[in-house]
């Protein structure tokens, strides 16, 4: 075998000739080639030294020697001094150039054409830099680019560690693809191999088994949450996650499954035995008494928490209907008068049920109850409607779950206190004046408006003086008729005259109240019933049938508060004021009673304490009805015994108005409880004249046996209405 060794030593020096500054430089360059061994083959050997030489002089003579082409980056500039004592092979040599490349910063990068190209190190990262793997790594100085995929760490947070241990300024860097898992590392194939080796010793699973424990008395859900509390520290006394144990909990088969690290796992195992013990008090069925909601409404509430809800048959009750807060009435009829007054009512079906413990009486218990599924156990809530009271059948994680619910379901609901006032003031003036002529043998001019009809009147005068009575028509004409009626009859000859004046004034000032519940709907009453004739018919005996239905007049207001955030409350408002219509202004009114009727519906929003006008009325009517003879009636002063006039003038103003209170707490309800007992005194004052307001004895002039009797409940309302503490 042959061998040649190639000794290269280039020195540089720069000398001033004749002070005009020309540079000079030289150099020699001695090459032995030793040939030994067989004539067969042969391998250079170099050995370079390099002191002041220009980095593109030393390139192109690497090139020459590994007779290689390289393409210098114009940005590739300097002077380099290196100097090799030992021999290279060519391998070895293409290294050293590398490594002096890179100590200068700048980079070697391989074309598929066996082209070499330097660069700028930091330029070297955005060229077709090689792919390599674990059968073609790299070696030394060569730049690389390695995809490393990850299986037990997240490469985001590795990512950082190894950007630290690369040439970030140079062509090293490290970036990551989260939805693969892997890491891209570019650098020298050194560098890049020590990080592989440095992310498989990171990349272990290391040991995970899986342990599942069941539990016997406690839930798992709570123990999985308590024992993943206690591993939880702050930031700077964090334990690594592989010296904490992962606790899920199995609410199916009420068992914990415990994974990590041996050590880790036995700490979690520990703790949950500790934990699965036995308690002193484990009942599941609990009773809970409700301090204000209803336990039959709250049953439906809870239903609804649940992914199934069926009715249990063997306590099924049907549920009652809604009630109605705060109402009261006082009517008056025909018959007498009747007054009564309610508060919160509610009616529920009686059913039988054991509830599981058995049934001691006869007597059966008003109780509804359901069965439902939460969290894929069955849980049974009945409710007891003589003690409002829920019983609840749940395990004792769902059992918690349920307390907290009705805890903030069973709160004092706030009232709303809603005072109306309906002003109405009505006044109408009329005038009705006619003149009518008849004769028998000619004709007549009848005004039907003036309420006596001259033909009527003349059958009527006709039938008394031959039979001494009045006929049924004319007999009716007369008792419906108002005003003054004058005339004669003579021959055939007969004339009459009517005339009305009519002046009604009409004030209505009403100021109900009502106090109800938030969300609840409360109605108020005050009025009378008035007989409506809606049928007559008549019999085979002339028996005359007729048919009355009674029709409900006064002031209702219904209305529904909802008390919403910043003391505003909706208020959904049904208000009407009826009364009977005058029989001289209404129209028709042989036909029946006419009702004035004045209707709001609606929904407003009111601050608390506000008052606003909910709906207003101003009318002005003026109605002027002349009937005449033609020609005759339009004769200056003889026309008018050939006219009749009816003029009607009427004024009508009416305004409603609402003020909502929203009462919290029993001081509240006090004050505006005295308050109001305070405005009847003061108005019932106002009304007799007299020097005290307060309802006493010699107002109500009882007899002596109701005096004492009635001492009482004045000293009661007294103490009822006296502040307390006072």
């Amino acid at each position: 075998m042959a061998s040649a060794r190639i000794f290269i030593w280039n020195l540089g020096e720069t000398s001033n000739v004749l002070g005009k500054g020309i540079k000079k430089s030289w150099g020699w360059l001695g090459l032995t080639v030793l040939l030994l061994g067989s004539p067969c083959g042969w391998a250079a050997e170099f050995s370079a030294s390099f002191k002041g030489t220009d980095i593109q002089e030393f390139i192109n003579t690497v090139s020459k020697n590994l007779n290689k082409t390289v393409i210098i980056d114009p940005t590739v500039r300097g002077t380099i001094s290196v100097r090799s004592y030992d021999m290279m092979n060519e391998g070895q040599y293409y290294q050293f150039f590398l490594s002096v490349l890179d100590v200068y910063g700048f980079s070697v990068v391989p074309m598929d054409n066996g082209v070499l190209k330097v660069i700028r190190s930091k330029d070297a990262k955005s060229s077709s830099i090689p792919l390599a793997n674990n059968e073609q790594p790299g070696i030394g100085d060569e730049l690389v680019t390695r995809v490393v995929p990850l299986n037990n760490v997240a490469a985001r947070d590795l990512a950082p560690l190894l950007r630290q241990l690369n040439d970030n300024a140079g062509a090293g860097t490290v970036v990551h693809y989260e939805p693969s898992n892997v890491l891209l590392m570019t650098g020298r194939a050194a560098v890049i191999k020590r990080l592989v080796d440095i992310v498989n010793t990171v990349d272990k699973t290391g040991d995970r088994e899986m342990i599942t424990v069941p539990l016997t008395y406690a839930s798992a859900e709570d123990v999985a949450k308590l024992v993943n509390d206690l591993n939880k520290t702050d930031e700077k006394n964090a334990l690594p996650s592989t010296m904490l144990a992962n606790v899920v909990a199995d609410g199916r088969t009420n068992s914990v499954v415990v994974s990590g690290e041996e050590n880790a796992r036995q700490r979690a195992v520990e703790m949950i035995r500790q934990l699965d013990r036995k308690q002193v008090v484990q009942g599941g069925t609990k009773v809970i008494y409700l301090k204000y909601a209803k336990a039959l409404d709250l049953i439906e509430v809870l239903a609804g928490n649940g992914t199934s809800g069926n009715r249990n048959s063997s306590s099924n009750a049907s549920r009652p209907s809604s009630p109605r807060s705060g109402s009261s009435s006082n009517s008056n009829s025909s018959s007498g008068s009747s007054s009564s007054s309610s508060g919160n009512s509610s009616s529920s079906a009686s059913s039988s049920s054991s509830m599981g413990f058995g049934s001691a009486f006869g007597s059966t218990s008003s109780s509804g109850g359901r069965t439902i599924t939460i969290q894929g156990k069955e849980v049974t809530v009945r409710a007891h409607d003589q003690t409002n009271s829920l019983i609840i059948t749940a395990p004792p994680d769902i059992m918690r779950d349920l307390e907290q619910v009705i805890n903030q379901l069973d709160i004092r609901r706030p009232q709303v206190l809603v005072e109306a006032i309906i002003a109405e003031i009505q006044d109408a003036d009329g005038l009705n004046l006619g003149i009518q002529w008849a004769n028998k043998r000619a004709g007549m001019t009848q005004f039907t408006n003036t309420g006596i009809p001259i033909s009527t009147a003349v059958i009527g005068t006709d039938q008394f003086r031959s039979a001494g009575t009045l006929t049924t028509a004319y007999a009716s004409a007369l008792s419906s008729f108002n005003g003054i009626t004058a005339g004669f009859y003579r021959g055939n000859w007969s004339m009459l005259l009517t005339a009305l004046s009519s002046d009604s004034k009409n004030d209505v000032l009403a100021t109900p109240s009502i106090v109800t519940l938030d969300n609840m709907e409360a109605t108020f009453n005050v009025g009378q019933e008035v007989p409506v004739l809606t049928g007559s018919q008549t019999t085979s005996a002339d028996n005359i049938f007729n048919t009355v239905e009674r029709k409900t007049v006064g002031i209702k207001l219904r209305v529904k508060p909802q008390i919403n955030e910043g003391d505003s409350v909706l208020l959904q408002i049904e208000q009407e004021v009826s009364s009977v219509a005058d029989s001289n202004s209404s129209t028709n009114s042989s036909l029946g009673v006419t009702f004035n009727t004045r209707t709001v519906n609606n929904a407003v929003m009111v601050t608390n304490g506000e008052t606003v006008v909910v709906g207003g009325l101003l009318d002005k009517t003026a109605v002027e009805t002349n009937n005449k003879v033609p020609l005759l009636g339009d004769i200056p002063w003889l026309g008018s015994l050939f006219r009749s006039k009816s003029q009607t003038v009427s004024k009508r103003n009416l305004m409603l108005f609402l003020r909502p209170t929203i009462i919290r707490d029993p001081g509240q309800f006090q004050e505006a409880s005295i308050s109001k007992y305070r405005s009847f005194n003061n108005e019932q004052q106002q009304q007799r004249g007299e020097g005290n307001g307060v309802l006493d004895n010699n107002t109500l002039r009882l007899s002596g046996g109701n005096t004492y009797t009635f001492r009482q409940v004045q000293s009661s309302i007294s103490a009822f209405y006296q502040p307390e503490g006072r």
